[in-house]
């Protein structure tokens, strides 16, 4: 994306809960900054005093600044450890004259992971992964093994578009 589109772009939060410290949660009240989220924390969100317009359900298409947004469903850890995570939603972006974004949120990668890859080939991702994980539990976000399938996954993608 250009910086003059970056220039406009709002928050778009997938995991407020676990990331967002006090600072953080206060500058974005303050200033009022437009926030978008999903549909399934907005009530908590605006309770909370944060400027939600704008809510992205999985799979539906909503407008974002002159373009699209879509959710695209996440799952932060292996086994049961997703479930205490709270919901998180990786976001499909598409604005006027830019190139596709995917910001994959903290998730592993699954079959949702999969099908927006081959649904919309997405021009540039940002993808979350590492070691990260709480001591009883398995990892949190994409392993070495997910990165390597996500790798081989656009690749086979993008190169069949050549």
């Amino acid at each position: 994306m250009r910086w003059r589109s970056l220039e406009r772009l709002h928050i778009v939060l997938s995991l407020i809960y676990i990331h967002l410290d006090a600072a953080g949660e206060e500058f974005l009240k303050s200033n009022q900054t437009s926030i978008t989220y999903s549909i399934k924390d907005e009530k908590d969100l605006k309770n909370r005093g944060f400027n939600v317009v704008n809510t992205v359900n999985y799979w539906q298409e909503s407008n974002f600044l002159d373009g699209t947004i879509e959710g695209i469903p996440a799952k932060h850890g292996y086994g049961f450890v997703f479930k205490p995570m709270g919901n998180v939603m990786g976001f499909y972006v598409q604005l006027p004259n830019e190139k596709s974004l995917y910001l994959s949120a903290d998730t592993i990668y699954t079959n949702d992971v999969e099908k927006l890859l081959h649904k919309y080939k997405p021009d540039v991702a940002v993808v979350a992964c590492g070691t990260a994980q709480l001591d009883l539990f398995q990892p949190l976000l994409m392993t070495m093994e997910d990165i390597v399938k996500f790798s081989k996954a656009t690749q086979d993608l993008w190169w069949q578009t050549i």
